[in-house]
């Protein structure tokens, strides 16, 4: 371990309590000591320029997503959009963020020695997920290889709406939600800081029989985030678990079988991997354990819809400004027709990945439907005054 790293704030020190006593294990999930160290140092920079959340005097909740009961139906999208704006210029690093929330979420004071792992686990995971295709980045800039969709900057959207979404679960009388422990709050922190970790850009490909490689970019961030986990001394079901959830958000059919198991849970049916995937039992069978466990299923719900949610939730603006993301990296990964940023891709995006009856978990359709639909009817609105300025552009021709 370096002796002469300067210790220029209290997150730092936090950080390094995190570190297990032997913390090889740790450290081989960034490469090596050196750019574990490097990659706190373009952290001690990011919260420098924004402002620090945590303090010797206490927390700063201002760049949380908070979830405020009984607010009105847009109030969670006006809140977003207003802190993402921001974030797009100076933001929290994710250490930071993710400290805050296990104070706010009450997990950071448990005295039970698994959940003191578990919350070391999220202050390193965020360490990592501040690192871009596997190299420490100096600050929060845009990093030349550093995907335009898939970034950093996704990485805090997904963590604050997964956070969100726990507060609201938490407030919920709905039947069809799920209580959550501690641990589960915190093993959904965790997948929603690892999720995506170094994300090439674009999504995954297919095979020679043009069927799409399941799970592909998703098991290469576990794997990453798998040699952290072991080594913050995570148990094999813990494990197994945030496995399973990164798995449900590849939008290439998991996800959608992630929403059919849901909706089956809620109507307390039973199904079987025939039910959902007829004749492709065993290209999808590590998705079985969401319909063997209802919260499992729930929990993955949750990280789906807090991934979706920038895109889908939080309104039209910030629809636009994360398909114009979207579509620069889809080029860039070698599809140089894509172009999500029309109202009917949307209209594609909104009925065939996020599904006509919105998000898939209680907490998220409380939370975020109200925008979703909002949204929607505003794009059917775009499409059809175009298209009757397209009607009315002969006739003006003619006179």
């Amino acid at each position: 371990m370096r002796q002469d790293f300067n210790i220029d704030h209290t997150l730092t020190a936090l950080v390094l309590a995190a570190l297990p006593q032997t913390p090889e294990g740790v450290l081989t999930a960034f490469g090596d000591h050196n750019a574990f160290f490097s990659a706190l140092s373009g952290i001690s920079r990011i919260d420098a320029k924004n402002g620090p959340i945590v303090k010797k005097a206490g927390l700063d909740e201002s760049d949380l997503f908070r979830a405020i009961p009984d607010s009105e139906p847009f109030y969670a999208e006006k809140l977003f959009e207003r802190l993402a704006l921001r974030w797009e210029k100076t933001r929290p690093s994710l250490p930071a963020v993710a400290y805050a929330w296990l104070h706010r979420l009450r997990l950071a004071a448990s005295t039970c020695e698994q959940q003191k792992k578990l919350n070391n686990a999220v202050l390193l995971a965020a360490v990592r997920a501040e690192m871009v295709r596997g190299k420490p980045a100096p600050d929060n800039t845009p990093q030349p290889d550093e995907p335009a969709y898939h970034s950093r900057l996704h990485f805090l959207h997904v963590l604050q709406a997964t956070c969100h979404l726990i507060e609201v679960n938490d407030g919920l009388s709905d039947k069809k939600a799920v209580t959550l422990t501690n641990r589960d709050k915190t093993l959904l922190m965790l997948a929603a800081l690892v999720h995506d970790l170094d994300h090439p850009g674009g999504g995954n490909v297919k095979d020679k029989s043009g069927k799409f490689i399941l799970y592909q970019i998703e098991d290469k961030s576990f794997a990453i985030a798998d040699k952290l986990f072991e080594a913050c001394g995570l148990s094999e079901e813990e494990r197994g678990i945030i496995h399973t959830l990164l798995r449900a958000t590849d939008p290439n059919g998991p996800h959608k079988f992630m929403k059919d198991a849901m909706k089956a849970h809620e109507a307390n049916q039973n199904i079987s991997l025939s039910d959902i995937v007829p004749g492709e039992e065993e290209r999808c069978k590590d998705l079985a354990p969401l319909l063997a466990g209802k919260k499992l299923c729930y929990m993955a719900a949750i990280l789906s819809d807090a991934d979706l949610f920038s895109s889908a939730g939080a309104g039209l603006r910030m629809n636009q400004i994360n398909s114009e993301k979207f579509t620069q990296e889809k080029r860039g990964a070698g599809e140089p027709d894509c172009d999500l940023t029309t109202p009917e891709a949307r209209v594609h995006f909104c009925n065939n990945i996020v599904g006509e009856t919105g998000f898939a978990s209680a907490a998220g359709r409380a939370a975020f439907n109200a925008s979703f639909g909002k949204m929607l009817r505003e794009t059917f609105a775009e499409i059809e005054a175009a298209k009757k300025a397209q009607e009315q552009t002969p006739a003006l021709k003619q006179t």
